[in-house]
Parts: C-alpha cells; sequence; structure tokens
C-alpha cells in the first residue's frame, strides 16, 4: 500500500503534546488514516532528512457525533503516528526561534 501514497501528503500535521515532550527522540504526528508504518517512516526520513529507528501507529476511535435522533453523523477516525528517531539524531518541530 505505501507505493500508492505519495510522500508530501502522509503526514498532515506535528502533534505535540506532553507525552511526546516527556519522550527521547520521539515526534508525533496526525498521518493520513490508511497510512502504514513504512510509508510513514519514508516520508519523515525524505522531508525532515533524519533516520528513524520506529515508528507505533494509534487510531482513534470513530464516535457518533450527536445530533437530532434522526440524523446523526459520523466523525472520520484520525490516526496518530510516534515516530522513534535513532539515536543522536534531532528533530525539533517547537517553531521557536
Amino acid at each position: 500500500m505505501s507505493h500508492h501514497l505519495n510522500v508530501a501528503n502522509v503526514l498532515l500535521a506535528p502533534l505535540v503534546s506532553e507525552k511526546v515532550v516527556t519522550m527521547k527522540n520521539v515526534v508525533s504526528f496526525w498521518v493520513l488514516p490508511k497510512a502504514d508504518k513504512a510509508s510513514i517512516k519514508n516520508a519523515v526520513e525524505t522531508m525532515f532528512d533524519v533516520k528513524v529507528e520506529d515508528v507505533r501507529t494509534v487510531v482513534k476511535p470513530v464516535r457518533p457525533r450527536r445530533g437530532s435522533k434522526a440524523f446523526t453523523k459520523r466523525r472520520q477516525f484520525k490516526k496518530k503516528a510516534y515516530v522513534q528517531l535513532v539515536e543522536g539524531q534531532e528533530l525539533n518541530l517547537s517553531f521557536e526561534q
């Protein structure tokens, strides 16, 4: 599946949270729901010129959105990727100068 995804479109947005800040050499991203670990690894290595050691993914489940009784919407599920960089590699996503 990874060969069908465009590298530039796999990563949707960086995800900065307390959990990620406390983890060593880990960065996280919102990614396309159909992106697999190989395509996420390839996208990070290509776009940021770093070496990736491991990729872990988490799928946020779909929950129905409340509305009228006759009309309920379903939100699209989201997918997060936690990317472990090789020791000595660094990727700063804080946008601070």
